[in-house]
């Protein structure tokens, strides 16, 4: 396994290194995808055409039982008070009433955002003075308290 101290340099290293190659790509390709797609649809649509069901039945048995559902319950967020919305709640209790085991800290918008956690694109990513987890440690005290596992997204 690779040490995060060896992981996020590596990373930094090469996010800096290919953001604007990748960025100046990327609008010409996306433009070029939705032609081909309009394209496409307009040249060929009896490909395109969708058909559905009018209906259909499921039938459940609960008198019959065979095992035990495994838990699936992963989240994006919480359950501490989204800190940009406001008004927001902290919803602990509630993630552990229906068994919320596994929350990502996607979408956090910030906290766990590169650009928080190394604020300073000039500094050197070898130096552990160079980062600052205070904000992304704020988000994932409550979910470990809560007795949940971190999917840690650094985005």
């Amino acid at each position: 396994m690779i040490p995060m101290k060896t992981l996020i340099p590596h990373f930094l290293q090469k996010f800096k290194r290919n953001y604007y190659h990748t960025r100046t790509l990327l609008i010409p390709l996306t433009f070029f995808i939705i032609l081909l797609g309009v394209s496409f649809t307009t040249a060929f649509p009896s490909l395109t055409t969708h058909t559905t069901m009018d209906s259909f039945m499921i039938s459940l048995d609960g008198t019959q039982t065979n095992g035990t559902i495994k838990p699936y319950a992963e989240i994006n967020c919480g359950p501490a008070p989204i800190y940009y919305i406001e008004n927001s709640v902290d919803l602990t209790n509630q993630y552990q009433d229906i068994g919320i085991n596994f929350i990502r800290t996607h979408d956090f918008f910030g906290p766990t955002d590169v650009s928080a956690i190394f604020p300073n694109w000039d500094a050197n990513p070898y130096d552990e003075e160079s980062y600052n987890f205070t904000s992304s440690d704020e988000m994932i005290a409550p979910i470990i308290n809560a007795g949940c596992k971190v999917f840690y997204r650094l985005g």
